[in-house]
This record gives structure tokens, sequence and C-alpha cells, in this order.
């Protein structure tokens, strides 16, 4: 019998030591997220996130072993997750801008998987700018490209 991806993440809390934690299920267009609210998350985030990417591995791991399915969620402590995602989306905007006002590509710095969909998801409503990613293994990055439209083309942006 397998058991509910959040009793999971409650056991493992638990046998980390935390007592004093909530977990909010949050559904939408991305997947579902598990908001975990503990008095200080400072431990399950670590530095730059590395315990709470650790974190969402091993709960995937254990789903997935459960389950014989891939774990598609993702885990948040403290809303760090939701911000940095916001953080980077802002940063996505703000260097597409510059590449329309440029005309000019720009490379982003070296992503996982994840932090790369968020930077293609955020420019994809954009008509002139498109993102590709390049470069292999931990030095994959996006690439945010200005696409001028055809009537620019033919007056050479005037």
């Amino acid at each position: 019998m397998e058991r509910p991806t959040e009793t999971i993440i409650t056991e493992v809390l638990t046998t980390m030591g935390f007592s004093d934690f909530t977990i909010d299920v949050c559904t939408d267009d991305t997947g579902t997220t598990y908001k975990v609210h503990v008095p200080d998350g400072r431990f399950l985030i670590g530095h730059q996130g590395a315990n709470l990417f650790a974190l969402n591995h091993v709960i995937k791991r254990i789903v997935e072993h459960e389950t014989g399915v891939y774990g598609r969620f993702s885990i948040d402590v403290n809303s760090y997750q939701e911000e940095r995602n916001e953080s980077l989306k802002q940063r996505a905007r703000m260097l597409a801008d510059r590449v329309r006002s440029l005309a000019s590509d720009t490379e982003l710095e070296p992503m996982d998987a994840y932090e790369r969909m968020i930077v293609h998801a955020a420019l994809a409503e954009s008509k002139d700018i498109t993102t590709e990613s390049t470069g292999r293994g931990l030095e994959r990055r996006v690439v945010i490209k200005y696409q001028p439209k055809k009537e620019d083309e033919l007056t050479g942006g005037f």
C-alpha cells in the first residue's frame, strides 16, 4: 500500500527532528507543490537551496520507489523556491528588455533544468524573443534571442 506524498514528507521531516511544521498542498498549471512552513527553515533550505534540492530528490525517490512513478511535484520551504522563481522570472524579463533594446542575444549563467524551464516559460509569450538551451551537463544555459518582427526586418526597425 502506497503512502500519500504528504505523509512521506511528514515522516521524513519528523525523522529529521522537525516537529513544528505545517504542509499546504497547492496545485496549479505547473504541477503540485508541497509548501512546508517551519519556524526556522535555514537547515532545510541550506546554502543557495542545496538542502532543499536534496530534500526534493530524496522525497521523489521514495515516492518513485513506492509507486513506480517519477514524482511530478516539488517541495518548497518557507516560500524560498517561490521567491527564487519570481526573482528568476523578473531577471529573465529584464534581460529580454535589454536584448530588445540592443537587438543582441544574451547568454545566462549555467542553470539546472528546472531553472531553465522557469526562464523559458517566463518568456514564452514574447513575440519578438525566443529562448533556447545550449551547452552540456553542468554548463547548460539559456540564451535569450531577439527575433525582430517581419516588418521591422523590412524597414530596418523604423
